[in-house]
């Protein structure tokens, strides 16, 4: 067997200001400005920089993504899926499995409430996954492609913004 690991992440906080825009097309709000590029250092502090990121399209989620990567010594490859859109953990898990091909250590950006159901699934905790939460996990499964809601995980590490300095 060998031993995956899986990085999950809520976007950071989003604006609600400008109602004529879609709920996929709000951006981040200042709070999540600041927060995305704190979380992007934390992750390369924990060492735990991923081989790829598979991101939901929502405007907030790229935004996201493009602070916490902005911070990272190296390009990682970001895959967009629009599928990652408000995506039930059921989704969340067959996006991984199809998408996240050879890469060890693959970071999920998404969305609540799927993303909070699928942390407390896998963490066995039941609790609030606020915006720019962080929860990385491993799995000893030999290839994405197995992973499942019931396989086993073990909680790497888990941080929130409010969690850091």
């Amino acid at each position: 067997m060998s031993r995956l690991e899986l990085i999950m992440m809520r976007h950071a906080k989003s604006d609600w200001g400008d109602v004529s825009l879609s709920d996929h097309d709000r951006t981040l709000n200042n709070r999540g400005r600041r927060d995305a590029p704190r979380i992007g250092r934390w992750i390369l502090e924990q060492d735990l920089l991923p081989d790829l990121v598979l991101c939901s399209t929502a405007v907030r989620a790229q935004q996201t993504i493009e602070a916490v990567a902005g911070e990272w010594p190296v390009e990682v490859p970001i895959h967009d899926s629009r599928t990652l859109y408000h995506a039930a953990p059921e989704t969340i898990i067959k996006v991984v499995a199809s998408d996240a091909m050879e890469a060890k250590r693959v970071m999920v950006v998404g969305h609540n409430p799927g993303m909070e159901m699928l942390a407390g699934h896998f963490s066995g905790a039941c609790g609030h996954f606020p915006t720019a939460a962080i929860l990385a996990l491993a799995f000893e499964i030999p290839e994405w492609s197995k992973l499942r809601l019931t396989c086993q995980a073990i909680t790497l590490a888990a941080t929130r913004p409010k969690a850091i300095d």
